[in-house]
C-alpha cells in the first residue's frame, strides 16, 4: 500500500498540499492519505482527482485539520470512486448545496462514493446544532456498513434516515433525542451495533407513541449501548422482538431504580450491564425474571443494593 501521513507537524508553516512542490505525488497511485495536523492551511484536491478514476487508488482518506470556519472547504468526495474509508471531523464540513425543507430542518439528500464502507464523521467535542432531523436521504451508500456520528448534536431525532440499508454499525452518541421518531432507524434492517450514549433518551423514549416500533425492523441487533441517558425505565415493548442473536445491552450510569422492563423470553440476552444506577433492591419477581431469561453475564456494580439472604444468594 502506498501511504502518506502528515501528522503533528510542530511548525505552522502554511504549505498548501497540491502545490507544484508536491507534483511527485501526482504520479503515484496513493492508496491511503492521512492529513492530521494544524500546519496545513489549505488543500487543493484537483491534483488528486485522478485517483478517483484509477482502480485501487485512494481507498482511505483521513482528514483532521484546524481550518478556520471562513476557510472551510467543500469536498467533492463523490469524485473518489474507490474510496472505502473516510474519516473527517464534523467541524470542517460545510456544504451549502444541501437541499433543506426549512432553515432549521435537516431534510436533505447528499452523495458520497458508492464504494464507501466506513464513515467517521464524529466530533471530538459536543457540537450543539439548532437543526433537527426531518428526513435524510443518502445517495449511493449501498456498501456503507459503519457510521460514527458521535457528538454531532442535532436539536431532535424526530425523522427518518434513508439510503443506507446495509448499515451494521451506528454511533449516534450525543444526539439530542428528547423528541424521537419510531422510524428513525427503521431503514437499517442489518444493523448489528447501536451506540446511543448521552442522548437524552430517558426523555425521548417516553415520547414514543408505540415503543415497540422503534427496533421492530432491526432484528439483527446484537449490541445496544444506552449509557448516560437519564433512563428511569424502558417503555413497554421496547425490546419485545424476536431478535436473531442474543443481545448485549448496556444501561450503565442511568437513573434506574429497579430492574428494567426486560422481556421474559429465555435466550434473549447475552449480557446485561446495569452498573452505576440507583437500584437498591431486587424483588422476588425480578429474580424470577432474571432466572428465566438467564443472561450469560449481568453486571450490577455501583448500585446501592440492600443485602438480604435472597439477594445475596442470587448475586452469588
Amino acid at each position: 500500500m502506498t501511504e502518506i501521513s502528515i501528522t503533528n507537524n510542530p511548525h505552522r508553516n502554511g504549505f498548501v498540499l497540491g502545490h507544484r512542490h508536491f507534483a511527485v505525488l501526482h504520479e503515484k497511485c496513493l492508496q491511503k492519505l492521512n492529513l492530521i495536523t494544524d500546519s496545513i492551511l489549505g488543500i487543493q484536491f484537483g491534483p488528486f482527482f485522478k485517483y478517483g478514476y484509477t482502480e485501487n487508488c485512494l481507498e482511505e482518506l483521513n482528514i483532521n485539520l484546524m481550518f478556520d470556519n471562513k476557510d472551510s472547504y467543500v469536498f467533492a468526495f463523490c469524485a473518489f470512486e474507490h474510496l472505502k474509508i473516510l474519516g473527517i471531523p464534523h467541524v470542517i464540513v460545510k456544504d451549502n448545496r444541501l437541499k433543506r425543507s426549512t432553515e432549521n430542518d435537516v431534510s436533505c439528500s447528499f452523495c458520497l462514493p458508492k464504494t464507501l464502507e466506513q464513515l467517521d464523521f464524529h466530533s471530538n467535542v459536543r457540537s450543539y446544532n439548532t437543526r433537527r432531523i426531518a428526513n435524510l436521504t443518502i445517495l449511493r451508500w449501498l456498501n456503507l456498513k459503519g457510521v460514527n456520528m458521535a457528538n454531532v448534536t442535532l436539536r431532535d431525532c424526530n425523522g427518518t434516515i434513508y439510503g443506507i440499508e446495509n448499515l451494521e454499525y451506528l454511533d449516534m452518541s450525543g444526539f439530542n433525542c428528547r423528541v424521537l421518531s419510531e422510524h428513525l432507524i427503521s431503514h437499517f434492517p442489518k444493523l448489528i451495533t447501536l451506540i446511543a450514549q448521552d442522548g437524552n433518551l430517558g426523555i425521548g423514549l417516553n415520547t414514543l407513541k408505540d415503543a415497540s416500533e422503534f427496533l421492530k425492523m432491526n432484528l439483527d441487533l446484537k449490541h445496544i449501548d444506552l449509557r448516560k441517558n437519564s433512563i428511569k425505565s424502558l417503555p413497554d415493548g421496547f425490546l419485545n422482538h424476536s431478535f436473531r442473536q442474543k443481545l448485549s445491552i448496556i444501561l450503565d450510569r442511568n437513573n434506574l431504580q429497579s430492574l428494567p422492563n426486560f422481556p421474559s423470553k429465555p435466550n434473549t440476552f447475552q449480557l446485561i450491564s446495569l452498573k452505576y444506577n440507583r437500584i437498591s433492591c431486587l424483588s422476588e419477581d425480578d429474580m424470577v425474571k432474571l432466572n428465566k431469561i438467564k443472561p450469560s453475564n449481568i453486571f450490577h456494580r455501583g448500585n446501592p443494593i440492600e443485602c438480604s439472604c435472597n439477594t445475596l444468594r442470587f448475586l452469588k
